[in-house]
């Protein structure tokens, strides 16, 4: 152990336990173990306690040990404090009773009471004090048995009230205890309240989010139908303009120009917008890129997040598509075109300064003169007027 003085008061408190037990032999290794931690303290530290253990210990041995215990009890009522000289004197008192000592017994218990009697406040070291009252009893001593009578007796008194106040202590402690014990039961109560509440908490918003989901499924399948409903609508309107013989001879015309000559310029009178109702998107867009091969890859470079129907718009706008044409071409309401192009310019930065066509033209560069002239009358004319479906419906 680090503190030496603390150590040797646990080997002495052993020590004291086991000689009340009787195990004498047990006793002298503590007692050495002690004395070899006090060699370096103050006497009244350490060594005090160890000479009025060895001291006992010898003088109840007897035989040849009495004269050696004598003396280092008689070193204690020399140097140490007050109650450890009492206990001095108590114990050198028994042992000249028991050796048949009555004079020199009694000089210790002449000390012994007048080290009780002489500090101001009392000394209380819990003595067994039947054989100092049985030997002045025996030698009609009354005086000196009631003298040290009184002093039992007080000292039986101050451990009633000690005992008292310690039961008072400890009665005031459990009441505090029990009372530290309801607080902490609210508390806990209080805690339960509130996880019970977080769990209410949690619960309804899960019936929420629950409901939430049952919703945008519903609606998601509500606008699935939509769409569905507006693409057949759709293939009915391509269906009757492909049935029409005046749509089925330009088509023919259209081919026979593409396979007669490749040139440029009958590339471009074949890319009309009303491809994109006639042959479909896939074919608007083969008939796009060979025209403006330069267009869609410069595009995407500039607005690298730009979406299908955004390209859509920016092809339409170079074939000079306004936006009531643009809206019955990707079949959506003319609000629609309007909002998509707001989309695009803010998605490219641009400022209300800027048109849309300036930005498509900036990307378009120079055309040469076959792409200039463009075929779009008779087609844009020829897509009927119909209700429009939704902005999401057409793609």
């Amino acid at each position: 152990m680090d503190n030496p003085m603390v150590s040797a008061q646990t080997y002495i408190n052993k020590g004291r336990a086991l000689q009340q037990l009787g195990l004498q032999d047990s006793v002298s290794f503590y007692i050495l173990k002690a004395r070899g931690l006090c060699s370096s303290l103050p006497y009244n530290s350490g060594m005090v306690d160890v000479d009025l253990l060895h001291g006992t210990f010898l003088t109840e041995m007897g035989g040849d040990s009495l004269h050696l215990g004598i003396q280092e009890l008689e070193q204690v009522t020399h140097q140490a404090t007050a109650i450890n000289r009492a206990k001095a004197y108590h114990q050198l008192a028994q042992t000249y009773l028991k050796q048949d000592m009555p004079q020199l017994a009694e000089i210790m218990l002449d000390s012994l009471y007048s080290l009780l009697n002489r500090s101001q406040s009392p000394i209380y070291i819990h003595l067994n004090y039947q054989p100092i009252l049985d030997h002045y009893i025996k030698n009609n001593n009354h005086y000196k048995a009631e003298q040290f009578t009184r002093i039992m007796l007080q000292e039986q008194q101050a451990i009633k009230e000690k005992k008292l106040n310690y039961n008072l202590v400890e009665a005031i402690a459990d009441l505090q205890t029990e009372q530290q014990r309801k607080e902490l039961k609210i508390v806990q109560l209080e805690h339960t309240n509130q996880r019970l509440w977080l769990v209410i908490a949690i619960v309804v918003s899960l019936i929420i989010v629950c409901v939430i989901v049952v919703l945008y499924f519903y609606q998601k399948k509500q606008h699935k139908a939509e769409i569905k409903r507006a693409d057949d609508k759709l293939s009915d309107m391509v269906e009757k303009l492909n049935q029409t013989s005046a749509e089925k001879d330009m088509m023919s015309q259209e081919i026979d120009q593409i396979m007669s000559d490749k040139d440029s310029r009958q590339e471009l009178e074949t890319l009309t917008p009303s491809l994109l109702f006639k042959q479909g998107e896939s074919k608007f867009r083969q008939r796009f890129e060979l025209l403006y091969p330069l267009f869609l890859p410069r595009l995407r470079e500039r607005v690298p997040s730009i979406t299908r129907r955004e390209e859509l718009l920016s092809m339409l706008i170079v074939l000079n598509q306004d936006n009531k044409e643009i809206a019955e071409l990707l079949a959506i309401a003319p609000r629609s075109v309007l909002m998509l192009r707001h989309r695009f310019r803010q998605k490219i930065g641009m400022t209300t300064d800027n048109s849309l066509e300036n930005f498509i033209e900036e990307i378009l560069g120079p055309r040469n003169e076959s792409a200039s002239t463009i075929k779009n009358d008779s087609d844009s004319t020829s897509i009927t007027n119909s209700d429009s479906p939704d902005d999401n419906s057409s793609m």
